[in-house]
């Protein structure tokens, strides 16, 4: 057993030195000092999903969203231009908008009045002209302005100004996205909207889960597939899903900015593609109809090798296949989480496709959803199992593929590592959370 270290500087150093050996810490999951740091070290200076451009349509349109713990407001002002600013009135820190969504030409304060436009400039309050004469400057009291930029229709946001552009901080993960953002000609949008809801487990379990873990697969949601559920990405009469008995060929990608991506293989390819269901789902019919167009735009690996894949942008944002959705976690303190469930289909999809792909998504993922269900339970007890004297002595185990990573380059492929059962993924997240913890 591990003896137990003073301050969380010596927690983050310890559980470092484990990490490379392929091991962490567990307290990194539950010390409330070390939450506290993360939320500045970590949260405040990285590149984060806030939502997607389809959420917030038209000029007016927002959506209440989060960075770390701090609420923010996504808006598309009047010239079509996205805005992302604090949630917290300049005066006295109220919130200035108590919605998490709608459509509207100015944001109030409910305490005192104070009053800022769509873009966040702060334009008045009540009796201003009287109560502060000539003593305020309008214009250096909006609502705190975060830097955006997006990505195929996602966007970004980050308070840090010394951060590299998104296009660098993404890099080859674009190349992955594209599936989850731009599968066909048009892109995506969000199916009718968006589901949150609270879970007990730390954020990390979530994200590490996105990024990587295809291993759990066959004893987490057996019970899932025993009763006939399947994914989108295999469709009801595939055997082969969640409880493959042979591991499938796969690849991994790992950057050195903490994202994690790996996927199962399909060889040979089967009849219809390695993305088109086997059924007469209203998705299936149209994944069959424009398997050719796919092909066309995502290039032949991607569309007819690629089976399903799990990933996670750091550090919290999670995409998956398996029901072409996007996972945000959000830190509610060392032991809770936000969880927010975003399902995508294509613009171009007919309504019929798009209703089913909703009511999919429901029943697979989200607070009611047969995988999620599952995986929350899972995240709860791991979570638990971080707080106990004894058992936080004992160091998580990251050591699947450990030493052995071998490298693959393919033309028309970003380098890529072999294989889709390894903690690979987990181990970039966890490694550049370490870095970033340990560099104020």
């Amino acid at each position: 057993m591990t003896a137990l270290t003073s301050g969380p500087k010596e927690l983050v150093g310890h559980s470092a030195k484990l990490l490379a050996e392929g091991m962490v810490d567990r307290r990194i999951y539950s010390d409330p000092e070390i939450y506290r740091m993360e939320q500045e070290l970590v949260f405040a200076r990285s590149w984060l999903v806030v939502g997607h451009d389809t959420q917030i349509p038209r000029p007016g349109d927002f959506i209440e969203s989060y960075m770390g713990e701090e609420s923010v407001i996504v808006t598309r002002n009047r010239e079509g231009d996205i805005r992302v600013m604090l949630n917290t009135c300049r005066h006295r820190g109220n919130k200035v908008c108590r919605a998490e969504l709608g459509t509207t030409r100015a944001f109030m304060c409910q305490y005192h009045g104070w009053t800022y436009d769509i873009d966040g400039n702060f334009v008045g309050a009540p009796q201003f002209e009287k109560v502060y004469q000539d003593d305020l400057d309008k214009s250096k009291w909006g609502l705190h302005r975060a830097r955006v930029a997006l990505y195929k229709g996602l966007i970004f946001a980050t308070f840090d100004t010394s951060l590299p552009p998104l296009e660098e901080f993404l890099g080859d993960f674009t190349w992955l996205l594209d599936m989850s953002l731009d599968p066909r000609p048009g892109g995506v949008e969000v199916a009718g909207g968006f589901l949150r809801w609270n879970i007990r487990t730390n954020w990390k379990f979530g994200a590490e889960n996105s990024g990587g873990d295809l291993y759990h697969g066959g004893t987490t949601h057996r019970s899932a597939v025993d009763i006939g559920h399947r994914a989108i990405a295999t469709g009801k009469n595939d055997p082969k899903h969640a409880t493959d008995e042979e591991l499938d060929p796969g690849g991994t990608m790992t950057s050195s900015f903490g994202h994690g991506v790996n996927w199962s293989d399909r060889r040979p390819e089967p009849e219809g593609g390695a993305h088109v269901p086997p059924d007469e789902t209203p998705l299936a019919r149209y994944l069959r109809e424009n398997r050719e167009l796919t092909r066309q735009h995502l290039g032949d690996f991607r569309s007819r090798t690629i089976r399903r894949f799990n990933a996670n942008i750091f550090p919290n944002a999670g995409f998956h296949s398996s029901a072409q959705t996007i996972h945000i976690f959000h830190p509610r303190g060392p032991g809770r989480s936000e969880v927010w469930l975003i399902p995508l289909v294509d613009k171009a999809a007919p309504q019929d496709v798009k209703d089913w792909v909703r009511r999919h998504t429901d029943s697979h993922f989200g607070p009611g959803g047969f995988f999620e269900e599952d995986d929350g339970e899972n995240w709860e007890q791991a979570t638990a199992a971080t707080r106990g004297v004894v058992a936080s002595r004992l160091p998580f185990n990251y050591q699947m593929g450990f030493g052995r990573e071998k490298v693959i380059s393919e033309p028309g492929v970003p380098d890529r590592m072999d294989g889709g059962f390894n903690d690979y993924g987990q181990r970039a997240l966890l490694e550049r959370w370490h870095d970033m913890m340990r560099t104020p």
